[in-house]
């Protein structure tokens, strides 16, 4: 009988670029291999679990950040077996990836599946080039709506989409408009945040400034 059922979280703190709001522990413009990283990782997967009692089990595995599908698929399975292998990870655990559109395609989504991942969460935050240029991300309307379509093409079955209200010059109705779009895609969730200003982030810096 298990003692303990816990959750795992895995950080993958590297992105092509910090957009404005983000206050996360990520980087952009890493010089560190992934493989290292990786390395790095698992060995500290290896001492987290001699902390925990025996008999522990893992029902989800999330793999957040930054951007984790920057994240060679084969560095990936490595992760989960390594969950699986430390934790007991469950066969029929939710095994979690954040991504960005602009960095997946239909092919590399099958390889996470592939790999074990049976859910996504797509960083898409909003349909609006308007919103996007003032979020500082680095995809376009377009990207988002391509990469929503290609993780279905990919198989996947669970899909969350991250969505921010609340925006400089977003009005009610242009949020209206941003729902409908998401209503249309039909994901299994969808998680609608407001922005919060955190101190020492770009956004926070032209708030003080008056910008």
């Amino acid at each position: 009988m298990s003692l303990m059922q816990t959750a795992l979280y895995v950080h993958f703190p590297f992105c092509i670029r910090k957009c404005l709001y983000c206050d996360f522990n990520s980087r952009a413009g890493s010089d560190i291999p992934q493989t290292s990283y990786t390395d790095a990782l698992v060995r500290e997967m290896e001492l987290r679990r001699n902390l925990l009692p025996k008999g522990v089990t893992a029902s989800t595995l999330y793999l957040g950040g930054g951007t984790p599908s920057l994240l060679e698929p084969a560095l990936l399975e490595r992760i989960i077996d390594a969950a699986s292998r430390l934790f007991s990870l469950e066969p029929a655990a939710e095994i979690t990836i954040e991504a960005n559109p602009g960095t997946v395609n239909r092919e590399r989504l099958a390889a996470y599946r592939s790999a074990g991942v049976n859910r996504l969460s797509l960083g898409i935050q909003s349909f609006s080039e308007e919103m996007l240029t003032c979020l500082g991300r680095a995809h376009s309307a377009q990207e988002g709506m391509a990469a929503f379509a290609a993780a279905r093409d990919a198989g996947f079955t669970n899909i969350g989409i991250d969505l921010i209200h609340s925006l400089p010059g977003q009005t009610l109705e242009k949020w209206q408009g941003e729902l409908d779009r998401a209503v249309i895609l039909s994901p299994e969730h969808i998680s609608a945040y407001g922005l919060t200003i955190e101190e020492g982030t770009p956004f926070h810096a032209m708030e003080c400034s008056g910008n």
